[in-house]
């Protein structure tokens, strides 16, 4: 209602308008040719130009893919589900971890239906939080986006799962949520927000609130181009064979969003955006083993358009590799900078393998 009071068409915010605007912006600045990097929604806009706009596309860094071709209310399921299990698992692996959490996995589902069956409130952030096990869930998914909040998520876990106090209750809830941890963390320079100093859009804050997300083109870029083509029958049932409370979690969400949908009200756009891009740019795509939104199958399923095209896993990363302050980010960095200099030369990948490791935080 506030944006299309404001004279807003959400039909006009989609992947193809926005990659006619990359386009106008290349030519109006001078440039034959640009290399794309995108970042998670990012991709897909960098996949859009290359499939409507190639003659500017020199090459493409593709980091956390998401592939219009995939169906994302499976793939929201099915990521998160490999993340976490890959978290169990890598935990088992380690003497260390498996030693301090020796039944993570179990103590994770017992916990959540523990929360859900018996709701625990705290004073947390100057308000009352009511912590039940869908609250916990949608934190934990955000969080292993960041990569530096992995290792300690078995603690969270675990603290959660055997509170015995508030503080416990809230401290696990500041790691799962990624609001704080045990040890101080390097999260790199901060970077200046100029626009948060406009007047507009100062005064639009103090209206509306702050922003903290891009809602309004989330839903009309995935209520035109994505949802409409999914497979609502297949997803609900993938989300009943879930194993529970994830069943019923992952139900909820997968009609929330068709809901959401029904009131945004756009047109359903042309089929070709959910189709696979093909193309013969030199891409390299990045994964992380960890992120639960655009999981390595989704890079996978990209990468079969792309005729030069290289995915690269990251298995101690989360979302996004190339902006985390971590090993992991630092060799995705140089890795794309040595792609960009000569996308044609081999890379040279043994920083990944040299990163993998994941160091535990064990208490």
């Amino acid at each position: 209602d506030r944006l299309i009071n404001e004279g807003v068409d959400l039909q006009m915010y989609n992947s193809a308008a926005s990659a006619a605007d990359v386009y106008e912006l290349v030519t109006a600045l001078g440039y034959e040719q640009v290399d794309l990097w995108g970042i998670s929604y990012g991709t897909k806009l960098a996949l859009t130009v290359m499939r409507d706009y190639p003659d500017i596309v020199r090459s493409a860094v593709l980091d956390s893919v998401y592939a219009p071709e995939t169906d994302d209310l499976q793939v929201h399921m099915t990521g998160f589900f490999d993340a976490v299990n890959e978290l169990f698992a890598r935990c088992a692996e380690d003497s260390g971890c498996s030693a301090v959490y020796p039944e993570l996995e179990d103590d994770f589902y017992v916990m959540l239906e523990d929360l859900d069956a018996n709701p625990v409130t705290v004073f947390y952030d100057e308000a009352e939080l009511t912590l039940d096990g869908e609250t916990v869930y949608n934190a934990l998914f955000q969080t292993l986006y960041d990569t530096q909040a992995i290792p300690f998520l078995p603690f969270g876990i675990t603290l959660l799962a055997t509170a015995e106090s508030e503080d416990d209750y809230i401290t696990g809830y500041e790691v799962i949520s990624g609001a704080a941890f045990p040890i101080e963390l390097d999260r790199g320079p901060e970077i200046d927000s100029p626009i948060a100093e406009s007047d507009m859009v100062l005064a639009y804050i103090e209206e509306y609130g702050e922003i903290d997300d891009s809602e309004g083109m989330y839903y009309s870029v995935d209520c035109q181009e994505e949802y409409p083509f999914n497979d609502l029958d297949a997803a609900l049932s993938l989300a009943e064979s879930a194993p529970a409370p994830l069943n019923r979690y992952y139900t909820t969400s997968t009609n929330s969003i068709i809901q959401s949908c029904t009131i945004w009200g756009v047109q359903t756009a042309d089929p070709i955006e959910t189709e696979r891009v093909i193309s013969e740019i030199p891409t390299l795509l990045y994964a992380g083993l960890f992120d639960p939104i655009t999981p390595v199958t989704s890079a996978d399923s990209a990468a079969q358009g792309l005729a030069n095209g290289q995915v690269l896993v990251f298995p101690a990363a989360g979302h996004g590799v190339t902006l985390t302050y971590t090993a992991s980010g630092d060799c995705a960095r140089a890795l794309m900078l040595d792609f960009l200099a000569d996308s044609g030369a081999p890379l040279d990948t043994t920083c990944i393998d040299e990163t993998s490791a994941l160091d535990f935080y064990v208490d």
